[in-house]
């Protein structure tokens, strides 16, 4: 079979690549959009004062009044809802507020996350264009081109596309870190709060999901289509191996893995972000492997 050169592979991981990066500060602009709308809840917390302030002067079954801000000293027409109490009117105000202020804190998290990864997919677009720099076939070049597949992040930075998952097409506000290894897709979530999402949010429920017994570390989950038999158990290893790897175990020379369909897998209401519960599992011994080292391999091999 016909089998691509390293410049060719390269050139397809940059196309891939600059999807990635242009997805992802389209994402971040549209985030500080959402930002700056959400900052408004402060407005609807005055005008919640406002209206206790002036109770006296406002009655049920009015849809608009107009009303002098306590706080600003501005005046405007503010729209009620004429079946409620100018006081249950004045609690909505105040309920908005409350939601947009963790709306606003949320979008803060959301733009400071798109910010960090932007950043760090910009250092790898300055290696690309290091590599440029060098002439064609140049020993320079192709060591570049090397160490550049060596990072995860530039050779598998494909978005993760808004597909049908079974709970509402959920899309991941940070893409995991992604790999494809013999036709099944492996996810590992990056942070605590990316392990919640990846686990109970993006998940199918049958797909495998794996986590190392004993020590905190990133959840792992396999894909796979809906009644198919599990995955090969050279996926399974592999994908237990790297779930090892993103962990506290890293450094031991054995661990146990836990794995189980993702359906059996629960996170308890108030239990810190990344904690789960499983109510059944097998279990596999592996030691622990990093994606860079298990990929140069395969990526490079001639």
């Amino acid at each position: 079979a016909f089998e691509p050169s390293l410049a060719e592979r390269f050139q397809t991981a940059v196309k891939d690549f600059r999807k990635r990066l242009k997805h992802e500060r389209t994402k971040l602009d549209k985030q500080r959009i959402d930002l700056a709308a959400a900052a408004g809840w402060e407005r609807d917390r005055q005008i919640a004062d406002s209206i206790l302030a002036t109770l006296a002067t406002l009655h049920k079954g009015e849809a608009e009044t107009l009303l002098t801000n306590t706080h600003t000293g501005e005046t405007e027409i503010i729209k009620l809802n004429p079946k409620l109490t100018p006081r249950e009117n004045a609690d909505l105000f105040y309920k908005k507020a409350r939601r947009g202020q963790r709306g606003e804190e949320e979008c803060h998290e959301k733009v400071a996350t798109s910010e960090a990864v932007i950043k760090s997919l910009e250092m790898i677009e300055k290696e690309i264009e290091l590599v440029r720099s060098f002439e064609p076939d140049s020993a320079e070049r192709i060591s570049s081109m090397e160490k550049l597949f060596q990072n995860p992040d530039f050779f598998t930075a494909k978005i993760i596309e808004n597909k049908p998952t079974g709970k509402k097409g959920f899309e991941p506000t940070v893409p995991y870190r992604h790999f494809t290894l013999d036709g099944f897709d492996i996810w590992i979530g990056r942070t605590d709060e990316q392990n919640d999402e990846l686990t109970t949010r993006f998940a199918k429920p049958w797909h495998i999901w794996l986590h190392v017994a004993a020590h905190a570390g990133s959840h792992v989950v396999i894909g796979r289509q809906k009644n198919d038999p599990w995955p090969p158990e050279k996926i399974i290893n592999t994908a237990a191996a790297f779930s090892v790897w993103f962990s506290k175990a890293k450094h031991t020379s054995l661990a146990e893995v836990h794995l189980t369909e993702a359906r059996f897998v629960c996170k308890r209401r108030g239990s810190p972000a990344g904690q789960v519960q499983i109510s059944q599992y097998k279990a596999v011994r592996v030691s622990p492997v990093s994606p860079q080292e298990f990929f140069k391999d395969r990526t490079l091999e001639s």
